[in-house]
């Protein structure tokens, strides 16, 4: 009977009820909006950075993780890989040399950073491949190939074939070889554009004496972001005593506190967004009560207990919840497929943005969790209740005679 006169109640006022439904519906679709696009973005974000840096586990010289010493190399880095490819067959293993150098060329000369890589394995994780300007990128194989960025290019006045120098220095010894340029690229970042040169991991090997063939470190990759949890103890169990074995939030600290902090941030944020909507519905039910007087002190002389009126008003908020959840469940779903379906282009924007020095892929697209959308949707009915409840007390209060001579 309650749930029958609390129905009855809501229908007899369709517009305030509206409005209320309205307003946890309204909240609770941008809530799952921005919530689907937050997670879809940082599963982006996190998968392209990862791949592109350290990996999901990273072998590297003992201490380099603090220092970022060029100096300290992981060394026979082509057995070390073999090893954990023996180990973990369904995972992809990958070797980086990272220094810092110069480039010139008969116009100009400047200080760069410079990643020897597997061209085939590398090609698969980069975006840079997505954003040659000229030229191919880098062939395996084939010795003395560079790509740089539009920029550099520009202030080295050199273009596709033309000769440019490469310098590095390890342990205080200075070593150059002749470069062409392979190809160039646009990141969109200017300090990227203006710094970053890609060339093959051998040749750069070449110019590093006194070493087995060197590398800063071995990636070992998996699909998904997600490190699973018995990889790091297998890749050391391959790998022995030595070098530095760390997990991707061990290796990237910086990239997961960020994502850890931006979405404590959006917590606080829907969560503010759900109390307004409750606002709504407590605004609702007070003026109900106030316009109800002389109709619940009614009930009050029919028999109608106190804590029968309270159920009541209880109830009334309830549904308003209910069907206010179910409108804004809806509508978030119906906002969010575009954004899984097609994404935002931020590049358009704002082009490409660095992370430690990755550059990213700009189209963003979103997912859909259902986890975090049913919690907040229960999230919504319980503020809905939780408002009612004010309200709900102040008419369990009423005296039947003081309420009947209500106008």
């Amino acid at each position: 009977m309650i749930f029958r006169m609390a129905l009855r109640n809501l229908i007899r006022r369709p517009m305030q009820s509206f409005l209320a439904s309205g307003a946890v519906a309204g909240c609770l679709a941008l809530i799952i909006w921005t919530c689907n696009f937050q997670d879809g973005a940082w599963v982006l974000l996190m998968d392209d950075t990862i791949r592109a840096s350290a990996g999901h586990v990273v072998v590297q010289a003992d201490g380099y993780q603090d220092a970022k010493d060029s100096n300290l190399l992981v060394a026979d880095s082509s057995a070390i890989a073999t090893k954990i490819r023996q180990q973990n067959p369904e995972t992809t293993v990958m070797r980086r040399l990272i220094l810092g150098g110069m480039i010139a060329s008969p116009e100009n000369s400047v200080a760069v950073g410079i990643s020897g890589v597997e061209a085939e394995a590398e090609k698969a994780v980069s975006q840079i491949p997505k954003m040659m300007v000229d030229g191919e990128w880098l062939e395996a194989g084939t010795s003395g190939q560079v790509l740089i960025g539009t920029t550099l290019a520009k202030r080295l006045q050199v273009g596709l074939g033309d000769k440019v120098v490469l310098t590095v220095s390890y342990r205080g010894e200075l070593q150059a070889l002749p470069f062409r340029v392979a190809g160039t690229f646009t990141i969109g970042n200017a300090s990227m554009d203006n710094f970053f040169v890609l060339a093959n991991l051998p040749t750069l090997q070449e110019m590093l004496p006194g070493i087995t063939d060197p590398a800063t470190m071995i990636s070992v990759q998996v699909e998904g972001y997600k490190v699973p949890a018995g990889l790091k103890a297998s890749v050391r169990e391959a790998v022995g005593d030595g070098p530095e074995v760390l997990r991707a939030e061990e290796a990237l600290p910086e990239l997961f506190k960020a994502e850890e902090l931006d979405k404590i941030g959006g917590y606080f944020m829907w969560i503010f967004i759900g109390i307004l909507a409750s606002i709504g519905i407590l605004n609702v039910l007070l003026m109900s009560l106030f316009q109800r007087t002389r109709e619940l002190g009614m009930l009050q002389a029919m028999g109608m207990r106190p804590s029968g009126l309270v159920q009541l008003l209880l109830t009334e908020g309830f549904l308003l919840g209910v069907f206010g959840a179910l409108l804004g469940f809806i509508a978030g779903l119906a906002a969010t497929y575009p954004m899984v379906e097609y994404g935002i282009d931020y590049g358009m924007i704002n082009n490409q943005a660095p992370v430690s020095g990755v550059a990213l892929n700009t189209l963003m697209k979103a997912v859909y969790s259902w986890d975090k959308m049913a919690i907040w949707t229960g999230f919504h009915v319980l503020l809905a209740v939780l408002a009612s409840l004010w309200p709900a007390l102040r008419a369990g209060r009423l005296e039947a005679v003081e309420s009947m001579r209500s106008q």
